[in-house]
C-alpha cells in the first residue's frame, strides 16, 4: 500500500480494506488475519487493528463463534433488517430534502436520470450493466440524502448502505426491473421538484419496500451472492 503522509495510517488501511470488501475483492465470509494483512499492506499491526475495529463497528467485519474475524456475509434476516431501517431513515431524508433541495441538486438528479435511461433497454443482462446501473441508483439516493440537511441522519444511512454494496446490483438485473426502478426514481424526482415533502417521503418508503421484496425473491431463488 502506498502511504500518504497527510492521512493517518489507520485511516488509509481502513479505506483500503473497506474498498476491498465492498468491491467483492475480499469475498464475503472470508477470514481476516491481522498479521497477514499487516504483512501484505507493509504496515505495522497497530493501524490494521484500528482499521478492523472501525470496520467491525460498521458491520463490514464480523466475528464468528470461534471469535475469528470474517468479512460481512448477508443473511435474509439481515437484509430485511437493513431495508426496514432504510425505509424509515431514507423516507425521512426525502421528506427533509423536498423542503431544502436547491435547483443545482434537482439538475444533478435529472442528469443522473438521463444516464440511467440509457441502461433500461439494454438487452444483455450482464453483471457489468447491472453494476453500472446500480452505481447510478446509489448516486441518485446519495444526492437526496446529502440534501436532507441532517448530518446524523446522513451518517446512519451511509453506515447501513455500506452493507448493501455487495448485493445491490442483483436488485436491478433485467429490463423490467431496471424500468421499475427508473420509474420509481422519476416519480421521486417529480415530488422533489414540487417540494411535496409528504409525497416524497411516502413514495421513497414504498420504493425501498419494493427493493426489499425483490431482494427476498432473489434470495429464495438462490441467485443472491
Amino acid at each position: 500500500m502506498e502511504v500518504i503522509r497527510s492521512i493517518p495510517l489507520y485511516q488509509q488501511v481502513y479505506n483500503q480494506l473497506r474498498k476491498e470488501i465492498i468491491s467483492g475483492n475480499l469475498e464475503s465470509d472470508s477470514i481476516i488475519n491481522e498479521v497477514h494483512l499487516a504483512r501484505d499492506l507493509e504496515v505495522s499491526r497497530g493501524p490494521v487493528r484500528e482499521a478492523i475495529r472501525i470496520l467491525e463497528q460498521e458491520g463490514l467485519i464480523t466475528r464468528d463463534n470461534k471469535n475469528q474475524l470474517r468479512t460481512y456475509r448477508a443473511t435474509i434476516e439481515d437484509i430485511e433488517n437493513i431495508y426496514q431501517c432504510r425505509q424509515v431513515l431514507e423516507s425521512l431524508a426525502a421528506t427533509l430534502a423536498a423542503r431544502r433541495m436547491n435547483d443545482d441538486k434537482i439538475d444533478r438528479l435529472a442528469s443522473i436520470m438521463k444516464k440511467k435511461e440509457t441502461f433500461i433497454y439494454i438487452e444483455t443482462d450482464s453483471e457489468a450493466v447491472a453494476k453500472d446501473f446500480a452505481d447510478l441508483c446509489s448516486e441518485f439516493h446519495e444526492v437526496i440524502n446529502h440534501s436532507c440537511g441532517n448530518p446524523r441522519l446522513q451518517q446512519q444511512i451511509k453506515q447501513l448502505k455500506s452493507l448493501t454494496y455487495l448485493y445491490r446490483h442483483y436488485n436491478v438485473k433485467g429490463i423490467s426491473r431496471r424500468e421499475e426502478v427508473f420509474n420509481d426514481h422519476r416519480t421521486i424526482l417529480e415530488f422533489l421538484k414540487e417540494k411535496d415533502d409528504k409525497k416524497a417521503g411516502a413514495f421513497m418508503q414504498e420504493h425501498i419496500e419494493r427493493d426489499l421484496t425483490n431482494l427476498i425473491s432473489i434470495y429464495h431463488l438462490g441467485d443472491l451472492g
